[in-house]
């Protein structure tokens, strides 16, 4: 018999960091204590710290974190919550967003991300359309906090599947 209770589920879907990024404070802080003690480590040989030194390239915020693949491994209640709350905002209620999107999942009167679903519709533009909002405002607040540690040089993020948000997100950034 396989183990039960919340020590027999995989750890990436007890706490997913790279999905609580765009959500949770706590996650958010730990990426930041991550930042400063990964960038703030002095070169024992150049006597610099790592966010100073020339010979660093770059620095990837997040390594694979785009949302249209965070998605699509695990549903997340949050991101739907968000997702909800920006349907609103576009379509002035979810009842118009529903409208809008027409027949919905049965399983759930909820609005939910498409997951696992790779055919154009208005469902996947506003999926999308929202992705790319949520990695901007991601990306500001982690390149704002490496910049306030005194990196100057190039980020990058969205490193993971040439989907279209994650390349409209990248081409806002400076590598």
């Amino acid at each position: 018999m396989p183990p039960t209770g919340r020590g027999a589920q995989p750890l990436v879907q007890r706490r997913n960091v790279k999905l609580g990024l765009y959500f949770d404070p706590d996650q958010q802080a730990h990426w930041k204590e991550l930042a400063r003690r990964m960038l703030g480590v002095v070169n024992p040989y150049t006597g610099m710290r790592i966010l100073d030194d020339p010979a660093l390239a770059g620095v990837i915020l997040v390594n694979e974190g785009g949302l249209n693949a965070l998605i699509n491994q695990a549903p997340s209640p949050e991101m739907d919550g968000l997702f909800a709350k920006y349907l609103v905002a576009r379509y002035g209620s979810v009842g118009a967003a529903k409208r809008h999107w027409g027949p919905l999942d049965a399983v759930s009167s909820q609005v939910t991300l498409p997951r696992g679903v790779w055919v154009k519709s208005g469902k996947m533009v506003d999926a999308q359309r929202f992705y790319y909002d949520q990695q901007l405002k991601a990306v500001a607040w982690m390149t704002a906090y490496i910049r306030g540690l005194g990196y100057k040089g190039l980020v990058t993020a969205f490193d993971n599947w040439p989907t279209l948000q994650d390349q409209a997100t990248r081409a806002n950034l400076s590598w």
